[in-house]
Formats: C-alpha cells, structure tokens, sequence
C-alpha cells in the first residue's frame, strides 16, 4: 500500500494516516480503510483547520482547489477514513465517500462532592454518599446510586479523595477508595492517621485499571469509642476520577 500522508493534526490530537494507523490508534477503536480502485494508487483533498478532509478526487489534486488555510493531503488506498470509538474518549466521526471529518470526544472525568454532614459510628466500614456534581463529562455519577462513580468505558483511571474530619482526641481514622471490578471488590488505596486534638484532613490517590460498568467508592472508618463527624467543605467530602488513556 502507498501511503503519502505522515500526521494531520485535528484539534490538538495527532492522527497517523497510513500503514501505521491501525497501531497508531488508541485501542477500542474500529476503523474502516479507504477503498480505491486497483489502479488508482492515491487521492488527493483538502485538510481544513476544523480538522475535515474535503475535495477528495482521484490523482495528485484535489476535486477543486484548496482554499486558503487548507492543506493538500495525499491519501493511499487502504488509509483511514473512518473512525469510531468507544462512548467517552477517543476520536469520532469520518463518511465513507472518501471524505473525513475528526473530532476529540470528551475524556471521561467526574468530580462529586457531599454536602450533607456525616456522622461515622465507632469502628464501623462506611461508604460516602455524595450528592453534588462538580462537573461530569460522561456520565459517570449516577445520583440513584450516590456513592460510586462507574467508568463509562475501559482504561486507566486516576482516582483521589478528599475528607475533612472533626476534632476527636481520641479518634484514629480511616479513608479507603474502594473498586468493584466485575464480581470482585478490591481495597486499591488505604490512608491512616493516628488521633490527634486537631481537625484532619486526609486525601487519598491512586490509578487502577477499569472495564465498562466498573465502579470506584469512597469509604471511611474511624475508631474511638463514640462517634466522629466529617465535616462539609468546598473539598469535603470528595470524589474524583478521571480517564488517562486505554490499558495496553
């Protein structure tokens, strides 16, 4: 196969067309591959600043003239013209006549915070209900089910919490992020402190390696003999995750 384009850039995403697209394309992804007929070894369009490829004809030249601000690009029988991904990341859009149009979708990422005082009871596992929506670009919280966030697709994701604790002399605590990996829970990050006259704040980050419908929890212990309060704040209690790329 012929291949005559080396990158296009479409809105800050750098996309290989050529023999090296396939491996060049963030996993998940289908593709489909340009069809020319047998004799025809490239075509010719133009590469708008939008990131659309138009004016695609057989030969070195476009179907008409590129207009100022657009770029020439050569295109080779089999090189992409289509790309579709996964719901929540990744690169969008593309016509099968040739013609290509990309697009960056949103990177899945959600931040929740509660906003309703707690009280933990003594030495007892307890999962965080959250409440407010920061922002969430892929439906990652679902306000029916308030203490998880879910991943909408597969991948690797950073995750991190926040909690605000109110003085307790006695009182050593607890925060824990806890993730539902199919059937199997998993304790993926822990974070203790010893008592202390003091308000403490504690905060807690990891990655970890989720499929589609795979959810992360926050989860709290404190241990006294009576019960301890987590304080409401701007940061208080927090949830946080976001997509960093596909697992290889």
């Amino acid at each position: 196969m012929e291949s005559f384009v080396r990158s296009v850039r479409v809105q800050r995403a750098l996309v290989w067309i050529g023999g090296a697209a396939v491996a060049a394309l963030a996993s998940g992804l289908a593709v489909r591959a340009f069809a020319a007929p047998p004799a025809v070894l490239n075509h010719t369009g133009c590469l708008r600043k939008t990131g659309a490829i138009v004016d695609v004809a057989p030969g070195d030249q476009p179907a008409s003239p590129c207009k100022g601000g657009d770029t020439i690009i050569h295109l080779g029988a089999g090189d992409v013209t289509s790309v579709q991904t996964p719901a929540g990341g990744g690169l969008r859009g593309g016509g099968f006549s040739g013609d290509i149009s990309l697009s960056l979708a949103p990177i899945p990422a959600a931040r929740v915070k509660g906003i309703v005082p707690l009280t933990i009871p003594d030495n007892t596992f307890t999962l965080i209900p959250l409440h407010t929506v920061e922002f969430d670009t892929a439906s990652l919280f679902n306000p029916a089910d308030p203490t998880r966030l879910t991943a909408p697709v597969a991948g690797i994701y950073t995750v991190s919490a926040h909690v605000d604790w109110d003085q307790n002399n006695f009182a050593g605590r607890e925060i824990m992020i806890d993730a539902n990996i199919g059937l199997v829970f998993q304790r993926i990050a822990t974070s203790q402190i010893p008592a202390s006259n003091a308000d403490v704040e504690q905060s807690i980050s990891t990655i970890v390696q989720l499929s589609a419908g795979d959810s992360v929890q926050l989860e709290v212990r404190q241990v006294s003999g009576s019960s301890d309060n987590i304080q409401v704040s701007d940061h208080s209690p927090t949830l946080a995750m976001a997509w960093l790329g596909p697992a290889m």
